[in-house]
């Protein structure tokens, strides 16, 4: 998985509860830290990607360190209104 990511989204990088993404035109970096506080509040960021296949049919990811992130967006994603408001 981690060398597809690398393949078709070399912007990105993984560590374990970070992300970072390199501006493409600006090269500026951007870090996203998950943040787990003793409050019960959790900030998790997840990666949304689509890739198109050799056979021309799309594979989805939903890429996330913490379990949260990942089902938060797979609910988000299996919604038709949010569906449509993301596209």
């Amino acid at each position: 998985m981690k060398s597809i990511l690398k393949e078709n989204f070399p912007h990105f990088t993984f560590k374990s509860q970070i992300l970072e993404r390199t501006d493409p035109k600006t090269n500026k970096k951007k870090i996203y830290r998950d943040v787990i506080r003793y409050d019960d509040k959790i900030t998790d960021y997840t990666i949304v990607a689509k890739i198109t296949m050799p056979t021309g049919a799309d594979m989805r990811f939903f890429l996330s360190d913490q379990d949260c992130g990942a089902i938060s967006a797979l609910e988000f994603f299996t919604q038709k209104d949010s569906v449509a408001s993301f596209y």
